[in-house]
């Protein structure tokens, strides 16, 4: 592979721009059980499970993202932009400005319609459950599975 700058593999040798690092199924295990718990909460009208859900989704947003590997490509990618970043391709690729919004806002809708309209025994439970697969099928959140023998 060819660097754009010499210093790069120097400093980074263990950082490959073509590579992504892979989302594990506990990382997206989790981002989904955030939205299901601020989903069920929110179609239910209970605002402490709500705030709980939002507690869990910031928990499930940051702690991958201050894991070594992730914190160190972050850094890698900010101090060498022209290298030609893969995560930039895949986030252009799958729209993720545009995908990620509308499914947020499509899980409040849901909340707020099932809130309204529904009962809250089971509607809040569908909530959930529509906003864990809606976010486990996010396009752009988890963009690829990388194979771990190339």
């Amino acid at each position: 592979m060819t660097f754009q700058n010499a210093a790069f593999p120097n400093l980074y040798p263990d950082v490959d721009p073509l590579t992504p690092i892979p989302i594990t199924f506990g990382e997206r295990l989790a981002a989904c059980v955030a939205a299901g718990t601020i989903a069920f909460g929110a179609a239910s009208g209970d605002l402490l499970i709500t705030g709980v859900g939002l507690v869990l989704v910031l928990f499930a947003t940051f702690v991958p993202a201050s894991k070594t590997a992730r914190r160190i490509r972050r850094e890698a990618r900010a101090r060498f932009p022209q290298e030609g970043w893969i995560d930039e391709e895949i986030t252009r690729n799958n729209r993720t400005s545009i995908f990620v919004p509308l499914i947020w806002f499509l899980i409040a809708a849901i909340s707020f319609a099932i809130y309204r309209f529904v009962d809250a025994t089971w509607g809040s439970i569908i909530a959930a459950v529509i906003a864990m697969t809606l976010t486990w099928f996010t396009p752009g959140m988890f963009p690829r599975r990388v194979d771990p023998y190339p």
